[in-house]
């Protein structure tokens, strides 16, 4: 593998050590992480080894998962998880975090209702 190249893993706990990060400076105290990547998830969990260079990465997501009061981390079929996926095709112009403090963009919005609903998406 090339040194630039990051692979899924790396990219997804990231993704996950950003999120958390934000859910802190937001004051959340109980989170539930849901990840279409079962590796990720199991990295997290220590099931699975996690890549050398992320180990600090890693740190950083067990070290702010220890600051709250409750947290789970599970896997989601991608199918399940529309708002992630919305999410991951917003085009952002700069590193770091787009959507705080933003307005909700109206299909995110339709995509959280009904998943508040419970609406059931079948996999094709």
């Amino acid at each position: 593998m090339e040194k630039d190249k990051i692979t899924i893993q790396e990219l997804e706990l990231a993704a996950v050590h950003s999120g958390i990060s934000l859910a802190s400076t937001m004051g959340i105290k109980q989170l539930w992480i849901e990840s279409d990547s079962l590796l990720a998830v199991n990295t997290i969990k220590g099931y699975y080894p996690c890549p050398r260079r992320r180990k600090r990465t890693l740190a950083g997501i067990r070290r702010n998962l220890s600051k709250l009061s409750d947290w789970k981390v599970t896997h989601i079929w991608r199918e399940a998880n529309r708002a992630a996926d919305f999410l991951s095709k917003i085009d952002c112009p700069i590193k770091g975090n787009c959507i705080a403090g933003s307005p909700i963009p109206p299909l995110l919005a339709d995509i959280e209702k009904e998943d508040l609903e419970g609406t059931l998406y079948f996999r094709l």
